[in-house]
C-alpha cells in the first residue's frame, strides 16, 4: 500500500475487526529492493509523458521519474525541428481533437505549441517568411531563419544536446545516491568519473575544434573559447586520462571493491586489457556520437524549411511562375499538408530517439513492476 494511504487502510482493517494485527513494514530505496512495486501518479497533462516513458521501460523503485523532465525537453526539442507557425497550429488542433480519444492527444498539443513558439522565433507561417514582422530589437537576438542561419541554427542544437547530456550524468548521480550504490555513483561510465570525463572531453573537443576551423564553425563558441586557454586544456587532458581509468577501463573492478570490499579482475590480466581497450574505444566513439548527435535538432529544422521552400517552387512552375492563380495556392495548400504530415511523423521519431538512446540511457535503467494493490473477491466470484 502507498505510505500516504496506510493510516486510511488502517482504519477501515479496524473496521471489519478491532482484533486484527496490522503490522507496516517501509520499504527502502535500494536496488535490493528493486521488486517493490512502482506507482506513477503524475497530473492529467502529463499523462502521455507517462507513456512516453512506460514505452521505453517503467521507472524501479529506487529510480527518479522522468516524466515531469521531458514534459519540458519533448516539446522543446520537437518545436524546434518543427518550427512553423501555421504548422504548429495545425498539429496542436489535430492534438486537440484526438485528445478527446486519447491521452496521445496532449502530446501533439503540446508539441503544436512548442512547433509554433519556434516558427515565431524563425519567422515562418505556412513557410511564408514575409507576413510576420522582423522587428530590429528582436531580430538582432532571436530571429533565425533556418534555411539562410545554417550555423546559427546547429551550435544552438548542440549546445542544447550538452547540457541535456550533463543533466543526464547529474540525474545518474541523484539514482546512485538514492539506492547507496556508491559504486555506480564514483565509478559507474555515467557517474562522478564518467562526468568528469565528458567534462574534459569537451574541453579537448573545443580544443580541437580552435585548431581545425579558422572561422565559424558548428561546434558552440564557448567550447572553442575555452579550448583556446593552455591552462585549462592541460587540466583537462589529466582529468581525461584520469577519467578514462576510473570510469571505463578499472570502473567494474572498483564497483565490485566499493561493494565487497575486494578488487577483483575476471578473465585475467590478458583478457581485461583486450576489453578494456575496446571499452575506451566505445566510450570515446559515443560521447562523441552523444554529443553531436543532437545537431539533428537544427538539422531537421533547416530540412523542415528546405521541404516548404520546395513547395512554393513547385507552385511556381505548375501556375507559370507566377505567385498566384488555382494551381499555386492548390499546390501550397497541399503542399503544406504534406510537409505537417512527412515532417510530423519525422520529428516524433528523431525526438523519441534523443531521448530513449542519448538520453535515457545514461540515468535510466527501468525494469520496475507496476503497482496492482490486493482486491476483495466476494465467495460468488471465487
Amino acid at each position: 500500500v502507498p505510505s500516504a494511504e496506510l493510516e486510511s487502510l488502517t482504519q477501515r482493517l479496524k473496521q471489519a475487526s478491532k482484533e486484527i494485527l496490522i503490522e507496516a513494514h517501509p520499504m527502502e530505496r535500494s536496488e535490493h529492493q528493486s521488486n517493490v512495486p512502482v506507482a506513477l501518479r503524475n497530473p492529467g497533462p502529463l499523462s502521455p509523458f507517462e507513456v512516453l516513458v512506460n514505452t521505453y521501460a517503467r521507472p524501479r523503485y529506487e529510480e527518479i521519474d522522468p516524466t515531469i523532465l521531458i514534459f519540458i525537453t519533448f516539446p522543446l526539442l520537437y518545436g524546434a525541428m518543427f518550427g512553423d507557425v501555421g504548422h504548429g497550429l495545425v498539429l496542436a488542433a489535430i492534438g486537440w481533437l484526438l485528445s478527446k480519444r486519447s491521452s496521445l492527444g496532449g502530446l501533439l498539443v503540446a508539441c503544436g505549441i512548442s512547433g509554433t513558439i519556434f516558427g515565431f522565433l524563425y519567422g515562418s507561417i505556412f513557410g511564408f517568411e514575409e507576413i510576420l514582422p522582423h522587428h530590429p530589437f528582436f531580430g538582432q537576438f532571436f530571429w533565425l531563419s533556418p534555411i539562410h542561419d545554417v550555423l546559427s541554427i546547429l551550435r544552438p542544437a548542440i549546445g542544447a544536446g550538452i547540457v541535456l547530456l550533463i543533466i543526464a550524468h547529474l540525474l545518474n548521480l541523484y539514482n546512485a545516491a538514492r539506492s547507496g550504490n556508491w559504486g555506480r555513483f564514483f565509478f559507474d561510465s555515467n557517474g562522478l568519473a564518467g562526468l568528469i570525463l565528458y567534462l574534459s572531453f569537451l574541453v579537448l573537443l573545443g580544443y580541437v575544434a580552435s585548431i581545425l576551423f579558422t572561422g565559424d564553425s558548428f561546434i558552440p563558441k564557448i567550447l572553442i573559447t575555452i579550448g583556446q586557454n593552455a591552462m585549462v586544456v592541460t587540466i583537462a587532458q589529466i582529468l581525461f586520462v584520469v577519467g578514462l581509468f576510473l570510469a571505463t577501463i578499472f570502473s567494474h573492478p572498483l564497483q565490485h571493491w566499493m561493494e565487497t570490499g575486494h578488487f577483483e579482475v575476471e578473465g585475467g590480466w590478458g583478457m581485461f586489457a583486450i576489453q578494456s581497450l575496446a571499452e575506451v574505444l566505445e566510450k570515446f566513439i559515443s560521447m562523441l556520437s552523444n554529443t553531436l548527435s543532437y545537431v539533428r535538432v537544427g538539422a531537421f529544422a533547416i530540412v523542415h524549411a528546405g521541404f516548404t521552400g520546395a513547395v512554393f517552387v513547385i507552385a511556381r512552375l505548375l501556375s507559370g511562375g507566377e505567385d498566384g492563380g488555382l494551381a499555386y495556392w492548390t499546390t501550397v495548400v497541399l503542399g503544406n499538408l504534406f510537409v505537417i504530415g512527412l515532417e510530423g511523423f519525422i520529428v516524433t521519431i528523431q525526438t523519441m530517439r534523443l531521448h530513449y538512446y542519448e538520453f535515457f540511457s545514461k540515468f535510466f535503467r527501468g525494469g520496475g513492476s507496476a503497482y496492482e494493490p490486493l482486491s476483495l473477491a466476494t465467495a460468488q466470484e471465487k
